[in-house]
Formats: structure tokens, C-alpha cells, sequence
């Protein structure tokens, strides 16, 4: 399984370099690196070795002292699932309209059909919540949220937040400090 060939980079690497590298793990769900549902649907696909070779491989990187980071895209979507509808949920624009993006790969230049929304602005911190949850339930020791960090926009549906004007930087912080309260697992670590 896929868990098992990162295994293998990762001890090549330490043997090679005697360095302990920090791994970001993305695109473990049923879509990959593309949008799906939030948070890949909260669980590892069976394709890739599952639940239980995620957890191997957790287990691996705390003996080799290899900090891992399983990443959660709680902002980009184009399913319904977990709570979260595709409909409902997406954020707006300023015409009230849900706002659609499309997902640009390196290795598929031309296709510009892999359609996804963003998640309105009111529901992202119930999906970081979800994600801590179901870390709590599972092996892992690392969460990264990357396009929390990485994404800034507005959404118009949410009054509020489109008066401040301020990018979310205030609610990001607020949701790092809900992380760090909710996470009752040690050690978890949070990277963004």
C-alpha cells in the first residue's frame, strides 16, 4: 500500500541523510489531492492501506522520532457529505451567488473540469472540530490544515465577516486556539 512505500522513503532518507525529516501527509482520501468531500471525509481510503496502515505508519515515525502531519483541507470541496452539504454550505459571492473555482493540477494542465466551492466561512470552524474529533479517535499525532493557513476570502452569505473586511485573521486565531483546547491527545501537534 501507499503507506507502506512512504515508510520506505522515510527510512531511506534517515538511513541516507541521518536526517529526521517533518512529513506532511496529503491526499489520503478518496479523491487525493483533489477536492471531495471536507476533511477527505474525515478517514483514510482503503486504496491507500486504510485506517490501519495509516496507523502503522504513524507508529513508525514515532519510533524513528519523524514528525507527521496528516493534512485536512477544511476550506475546498465538491461533494456532500459528513454533515456538510455542497449546496447549503459553499460560500458566496458578492452577488449572493455560491462562488465556483476550479482545481488546476500540474500533471493535468488542460482539465478544467474538477469543479469545487469553498465552505462558508460560519461552518469551517465545526469542520476543524470534526477534524480534532476524529484525530482524537485515531492515531494521529500530527494535524496540518493547510488551506486554512493559505486560503483568505470573503463570503458574502456571512454579513458579519464581509463588514470586518479583515481576512479571517481574527478567526483563524480564534480556531488555533480552539484546536490546542479540543485536542486532548498527546502529544498533537497543529501546523498550518
Amino acid at each position: 500500500a501507499v503507506y507502506n512505500h512512504y515508510k520506505r522513503v522515510q527510512n531511506n532518507l534517515y538511513s541516507e541523510t541521518g536526517l529526521k525529516p517533518t512529513v506532511r501527509l496529503m491526499g489520503y482520501g478518496s479523491t487525493g489531492i483533489l477536492p471531495g468531500e471536507i476533511a477527505g471525509g474525515y478517514k483514510f481510503d482503503s486504496k491507500l492501506g486504510g485506517k490501519s496502515e495509516h496507523s502503522k505508519l504513524e507508529d513508525f515515525c514515532k519510533e524513528k522520532g519523524i514528525s507527521l502531519f496528516t493534512d485536512y483541507d477544511v476550506i475546498r470541496f465538491n461533494k456532500t457529505g459528513n454533515g456538510f452539504s455542497y449546496q447549503a454550505n459553499s460560500a458566496k459571492n458578492a452577488m449572493s451567488k455560491i462562488a465556483t473555482l476550479f482545481a488546476v493540477t500540474p500533471i493535468r494542465r488542460n482539465d478544467s473540469s474538477v469543479m469545487y466551492r469553498l465552505l462558508s466561512r460560519e461552518k469551517i470552524s465545526t469542520a476543524v472540530e470534526k477534524v480534532v474529533n476524529s484525530a482524537n479517535k485515531s492515531n494521529v499525532s500530527g494535524l496540518s490544515f493547510s488551506t486554512l493557513g493559505t486560503y483568505a476570502y470573503s463570503d458574502y452569505d456571512d454579513k458579519i465577516y464581509a463588514m470586518k473586511g479583515n481576512a479571517g485573521i481574527a478567526e483563524l486565531a480564534e480556531l488555533v486556539c480552539c484546536v490546542k483546547i479540543i485536542c486532548k491527545k498527546n502529544p498533537t501537534f497543529v501546523l498550518f
